[in-house]
Formats: structure tokens, C-alpha cells, sequence
């Protein structure tokens, strides 16, 4: 038995603005083993994107938001998709002062899932996750 596995990635990244910065990579895999005897093959297709925005409207203030996408199938005509979202803000208002706010999860997703072929084998998981998370943070440097 032989398994296969053909993947595609673009990355775009936009710097033109020094106050804004974009990154945008999207991967798409496909895997499949070939059929053998008294055997089903079955073909299984995943999307990635990863996007990130960095804002700096002032120059001590940056809102940095990401996202991660994730588009599964997990059996033949079955999809999983799940969007994680993460934002960070930080000011800075004198070189030794710095405040800053991180929210995790923010839409509070509960669960991660994930299927492929590896080999000879199909590996399917699902684990549960930490809920929606904000963290305020104030640095002071010496």
C-alpha cells in the first residue's frame, strides 16, 4: 500500500503602510492511500489559513489581530471547520511603561479537531479546550 499526500501553500504579505502590516497563508493539503485489495480508498482534503493584522495607528499604540482556519475532512463527505481568533493590544506611553491587553479565544471555541492520513494509518482526535481568556498586563522597566 502506498499513501500520498500533495499540498499547496501562498503567502501574501502587504507592508506598503508603515502604520499597517497584513499577512495572509492559506495551505491546502489532499492525502490518499492507494486502493489495495478488499480495500476502500479513501481521499481526505484539509484547508489552513493563518491571517494576521498589525495596526499601529499612533506610535506608541498596536492592535495586533490573528485568526487560524481550519476547513476538515474528517471522513469521506464530512467537514469539521474551526476559526480561532486572538487579539493583542499594547501601549507604550514612555520607554520604561508599557501596558498591554491579550485575549485568547475570543470566540470561546471548545473543542479541537483533527484528521489525516499518516502512512498506513487514519488518525482522528478531538480534545477539549480552555474557554475565551483576557490577560492585562503593566510592565515597568528598570
Amino acid at each position: 500500500m502506498v499513501s500520498n499526500v500533495a499540498t499547496s501553500c501562498l503567502l501574501v504579505r502587504w507592508y506598503d503602510l508603515s502604520w499597517l502590516q497584513v499577512t495572509n497563508e492559506s495551505t491546502f493539503n489532499l492525502s490518499w492511500q492507494d486502493r489495495y485489495a478488499n480495500s476502500n480508498s479513501q481521499t481526505l482534503k484539509s484547508l489552513f489559513n493563518d491571517f494576521s493584522l498589525v495596526l499601529s495607528p499612533l506610535s506608541r499604540l498596536s492592535l495586533t489581530v490573528s485568526c487560524d482556519y481550519s476547513l476538515l475532512e474528517t471522513s469521506k463527505g464530512e467537514y469539521n471547520s474551526i476559526l480561532f481568533a486572538d487579539a493583542k493590544l499594547l501601549y507604550t506611553p514612555s520607554k520604561r511603561w508599557e501596558l498591554g491587553l491579550r485575549i485568547d479565544n475570543a470566540l470561546n471555541r471548545k473543542q479541537y479537531v483533527d484528521a489525516s492520513f499518516t502512512g498506513f494509518n487514519y488518525r482522528y482526535f478531538s480534545l477539549p479546550l480552555r474557554g475565551r481568556e483576557a490577560m492585562a498586563t503593566v510592565k515597568y522597566k528598570f
